[in-house]
């Protein structure tokens, strides 16, 4: 097991089946289906610098992510400077389902906010629900199929101001 994969199955287990769960169960499995696809993503994109993955993995940020994320999906535009890399068949363009799991990442993290940090926030069982199945479904696609593309949103997910990170002993192919 995974710790993107426990993540997951621990937002499951806060959503009791019967009955009305607290807020507090709640608006904790927001976030932790939140982190579940945080953690995929960060996973997938270092998955090839194995010595060094704890240490690649600390190079990813919230914001950067979401910004990448919003370029990536059906409501952003690729970054002109991204564009380029992209090994989609139709350069510059992104494959729908690297675009619905920006989309994903990016309403899981508006979410989160709003469970984290508003405190009159209420959701619904129902709608926690829908978050986290929208996490699974995250899981459950084959980032495989992405591979080129993860691989060109590596430097640009983990670049943060006034850190430049190059590939180590040739272990991070980009």
């Amino acid at each position: 097991m995974t710790f993107h994969k426990d993540l997951l199955d621990h937002a499951k287990e806060l959503v009791p089946d019967a009955g009305r769960p607290r807020r507090v169960l709640l608006v904790r499995a927001i976030s932790t289906a939140y982190y579940s696809v945080f953690h995929l993503l960060i996973a997938n994109a270092t998955r090839r610098v194995d010595d060094l993955q704890p240490e690649v993995s600390r190079w990813f940020g919230h914001d950067r992510m979401k910004a990448v994320c919003g370029w990536f999906g059906s409501r952003g535009e690729v970054h002109k400077k991204v564009a380029p890399l992209l090994a989609y068949p139709r350069p510059g363009r992104v494959p729908p389902e690297l675009s619905e799991l920006a989309d994903i990442f990016v309403d899981l993290q508006e979410a989160r906010h709003r469970a984290d940090y508003d405190l009159g926030y209420r959701p619904s069982k129902q709608d926690v629900s829908n978050l986290i199945e929208s996490a699974e479904h995250a899981h459950d696609r084959s980032v495989a199929r992405w591979e080129p593309n993860v691989r060109a949103l590596r430097p640009v997910a983990s670049h943060r101001r006034g850190c430049h990170h190059q590939p180590v002993s040739g272990h991070l192919t980009v």
